[in-house]
């Protein structure tokens, strides 16, 4: 009787073993899951900005092939004037 007593102490200690581990690889397992998951998430936005910021420099490089966006661009921004055009400097003080 005694010795069918400690079969089952030590089966019952491997099944119990067996548990604890496959718990703990369990949850390695969901917590690097959630590394991933969460990974995932910040590089989808990223990717939706950097898409987004696409999209306006595809745009932009459009209106570049135009000469007169090119003008508008080097009057307003550079403050370039034509031969024979006066410049007007707005001031600050208004």
């Amino acid at each position: 009787m005694a010795k069918g007593k400690l079969i089952n102490i030590i089966f019952y200690s491997f099944i119990f073993a067996a548990l604890v581990y496959f718990g703990c690889i369990t949850y390695q397992h969901q917590v690097k899951l959630n590394d991933i998951a969460t990974e995932k998430e910040k590089v989808g936005k990223t990717y939706l900005q950097l898409e987004e910021e696409n999209k306006l420099l595809a745009q932009e490089k459009i209106k570049l092939a135009d000469n007169q966006y090119i003008e508008k661009i080097a009057r307003e921004d550079l403050g370039l004037v034509k031969k024979g055009e006066t410049p007007i400097i707005k001031s600050s003080n208004n």
